[in-house]
């Protein structure tokens, strides 16, 4: 949603939406704030600018911004990991996957403290969302299921329970779901086609700003070397497009 600074004055974002929406706001073409929930009806937001960085205020009746800033106050820790990550290519395998359990660790944490302080607010719903994508874990479900029913019983509290149904397809001991995918050429190839030859197949979702998922592709070209002729194969599929809610 771009908007323009007046003299490097305060901006005011008043919106009327029909359906809820997880935003940022771009200003002056080049600065994003930090998300934002936007509801159904009127929404008023201000940006404020302290210290040269724009800061989200709400001017109405709701108050996401409660619930968001207590996730990035929470979160912080799990940044400085990705950044490092991302930074250096560590070869001591244990220690990286120490730092991922870490990270995800953290994250679910944040989620779930997040859902049971503010458990009427469309935040941990929409993190739930963006996460979901890079792998489901059992706590979603439950983080889900702690939410206020009426955030449930909307449509996008509904649209999340059948992404959770489909992912929880996916867990140990249930058969792998059957999909399409398009590759780098933009030709549609059925899932099944890929992996059927193979003994064992390690499917890999990553995307492209995402620090852990670049930093671990050397070790993954090993294994793949090391273990191609045992009939073993990766899938990498990337999530850089994938949009949960439009």
């Amino acid at each position: 949603m771009p908007e323009k600074a007046i003299n490097g004055k305060d901006i005011l974002f008043n919106a009327v939406i029909r359906n809820p929406a997880y935003v940022s706001f771009v200003i002056d073409s080049n600065y994003r704030t930090n998300p934002v929930v936007l509801h159904p009806g009127v929404n008023i937001v201000q940006a404020r600018l302290f210290q040269n960085k724009y800061q989200l205020v709400r001017r109405d009746k709701y108050l996401e911004e409660n619930a968001m800033g207590a996730y990035n106050n929470l979160f912080a820790n799990n940044y400085d990991i990705y950044k490092y990550l991302r930074d250096h290519q560590l070869g001591n395998m244990q220690m990286k996957d120490s730092l991922l359990n870490l990270s995800y660790n953290n994250t679910d944490t944040v989620v779930s403290i997040i859902a049971k302080d503010y458990s009427s607010s469309y935040v941990p719903l929409y993190k739930i969302a963006h996460l979901l994508p890079f792998g489901n874990r059992p706590i979603f479900r439950e983080i889900y299921n702690g939410l206020d029913s009426n955030l449930r019983n909307s449509n996008i509290g509904r649209i999340l329970d059948l992404e959770l149904k489909k992912a929880e397809q996916g867990s140990i001991g249930n058969e792998f779901p059957k999909f399409s995918l398009t590759n780098r050429n933009n030709v549609v190839t059925d899932l099944n086609t890929l992996i059927n030859n193979n003994k064992f197949t390690l499917i890999d979702y990553w995307y492209s700003n995402c620090g852990p998922c670049i930093a671990q592709f050397p070790e993954l070209t090993e294994l793949f070397r090391a273990h191609k002729g045992d009939g073993f194969s990766i899938v990498g599929i990337s999530v850089d497009k994938f949009q949960f809610f439009s």
